[in-house]
């Protein structure tokens, strides 16, 4: 997308353009006055006053603005856009497409005769452009709720103009976005049907197969968590089943009267010869004005509770004025009283810093633990029968520390572990050991000895791999390679992230300790996460097979 055209309309020279649609409005002018008589003026009875020459600017300026012009600026605002996405600036890149589609939204539902057919196959052009790169950014940012808005839009937009191509970019984009929000289903429907426009995409079958083994996986853990109560469809399953669906019902209510509301608002609007206003920005002032009156109720009852506090504080002390009137009473202290009251003052209260009297050391000397038996015997450890000590040989308890072995073992252990993808593809190592903590011990009970162990393990991991990508699915669109353009791009993509296994402990079900994993490289995309999101977790059984592999044969 580096093209001559791109270079132009960044320096604001867009001649070509301003051409191309000219002479379309004169081609598509000499057509109508050709085809219809030149006395029957009923064919202009449909075509308003802003038809084809100014339309007012919609964000209530006043500004009169050609549709040309209106294509003009929209395909500026796209190449801007574009250019702020390849330098990864996505809040300046998502105010350019927004500012794009704000400039064609008086255009969005005219129709040939009120618009000319090249305008519409322009406006066309660049609507679905600007709102499918504006996704691309919204997935890059993570606002997958926002993603799979706009991608609605678009994928309806796309559908009533019969744009295949297009529309196979667009379910791959919120098929991505549906899987990173958690919601499975969706992304697999948004994928099949792509598959079915276009059965030899790469991408989309190999993202289909990392979705479609997430719900398998998704839907086993449901079963053994529910166990027999699941697989018979009763029970608690059915009961959140329920309660999901009545959910879902009421949030759809929810937003059909939501849209009610907006309707009859832009219905006023229109008749006060106001400019209408999206669903989108009116459901944004409305949460708005809903938030500013929850903070000020919440204001409201900090005032009441600040005025409750003090009136109960005024009446606390003037309470405590009548105690102190009424009591008259004296207390004598002796000077014993008074040498222990300074000594608190001095150095605080504490048993153990009491001066101990000669009659209290006496005392306490006959009650202090003595050696009994030579240090010989002390020295003595080898066992009798080679596992417990001498001095144990009752076979009751005995415990030995080994969290410094343990710990250094663990962490030699660690380092060298790697895991590759079945394809090759993917290749994935421990960069470096951050902490290793916690304590170990063997302990002898009742002639049996075991492992006892409370520790903790983080480390550093990374992940390479050679990224192929189809141009059709990732790239925003430009106008250097065109829209048939099948080039590929291979790049070498390193993901970095961490591990933390906060409790590796005695006791846990099947030693299966629980692993938090995160992700450090900020710029990678939804695409690569996905990619490297299983690989991942195949790596943390591997770094879970060596931990359980160490502690429990500790010595």
């Amino acid at each position: 997308m580096e093209g001559e055209n791109d270079k132009k309309q960044e320096k604001g020279v867009d001649v070509d353009v301003e051409a191309m649609l000219k002479e379309a409005n004169e081609k598509a002018k000499a057509e109508v006055a050709h085809k219809e008589d030149a006395n029957d003026y009923s064919r202009f009875d449909d075509i308003s006053s802003d038809s084809d020459d100014e339309i007012s600017d919609s964000d209530g300026s006043g500004e009169k603005i050609s549709v040309d012009e209106r294509l003009i600026r929209a395909e500026s605002c796209k190449s801007s856009g574009n250019s702020s996405f390849k330098e990864k600036e996505n809040q300046e890149a998502l105010k350019m497409y927004n500012k794009g589609l704000d400039f064609l939204k008086p255009l969005e539902k005219m129709k040939v005769p009120n618009i000319l057919e090249g305008h519409a196959t322009k406006r066309n052009e660049l609507f679905s452009s600007l709102i499918l790169n504006k996704v691309a950014v919204l997935n890059r940012e993570e606002k997958w709720k926002e993603s799979i808005e706009s991608s609605n839009n678009a994928i309806q937009f796309l559908r009533e103009n019969d744009n295949p191509k297009q529309l196979v970019k667009a379910l791959f984009r919120r098929g991505v976005a549906y899987k990173s929000k958690g919601d499975l289903e969706e992304s697999k429907k948004d994928l099949v049907e792509l598959l079915k426009l276009d059965p030899k995409n790469r991408e989309a079958l190999k993202y289909y197969t990392i979705v479609k083994k997430a719900l398998t996986e998704a839907r086993e853990k449901q079963k053994q968590s529910f166990g027999n109560i699941f697989e018979k469809g009763g029970g608690m399953y059915n009961d959140k089943e329920k309660e999901r669906k009545k959910r879902e019902l009421r949030e759809k209510a929810k937003r059909e009267k939501l849209k009610k509301e907006h309707e009859k608002v832009n219905k006023d609007r229109e008749e006060n010869g106001e400019p209408l206003i999206s669903f989108e920005d009116w459901e944004a002032e409305r949460k708005k004005e809903e938030e500013e009156k929850e903070k000020k109720k919440k204001e409201e009852e900090e005032e009441r509770r600040k005025e409750r506090e003090a009136r109960n504080a005024k009446l606390r002390e003037e309470r405590r004025k009548r105690e102190q009137e009424n009591d008259t009473d004296e207390i004598e202290l002796d000077e014993e009283d008074l040498a222990a009251i300074k000594a608190v003052k001095e150095k605080g209260y504490c048993h153990f810093r009491k001066e101990k009297t000669a009659d209290e050391i006496e005392l306490l000397s006959h009650i202090r633990p003595n050696r009994i038996g030579s240090e010989d015997d002390l020295l003595n450890t080898t066992g009798v029968s080679g596992s417990e000590s001498a001095w144990n040989q009752a076979k009751t308890w005995e415990e030995r520390d080994v969290s410094e072995s343990t710990r250094k073992k663990l962490r030699e252990m660690v380092k060298q572990i790697s895991h590759e993808s079945e394809d090759g593809s993917i290749k994935l190592s421990v960069k470096s050991i951050e902490k290793v903590s916690g304590e170990a011990q063997i302990v002898m009970v009742n002639g049996k000895k075991g492992p006892v162990y409370d520790m903790s393990l983080e480390l550093n991991w990374v992940a390479e791999f050679d990224k192929i990508e189809d141009d059709a699915l990732y790239e925003i669109d430009g106008d250097v390679k065109g829209e048939d353009s099948s080039e590929t791009k291979k790049q070498v993509t390193k993901v970095r992230g961490g591990m933390t296994f906060n409790e590796i402990t005695n006791g846990i079900k099947e030693h299966h300790f629980e692993c938090a994993t995160t992700l450090k490289s900020s710029t990678t995309s939804p695409e690569d996460r996905a990619l490297v999101e299983q690989e991942v977790l195949l790596l943390v059984d591997k770094v879970r097979a060596v931990i359980i592999d160490v502690v429990d044969n500790a010595n």
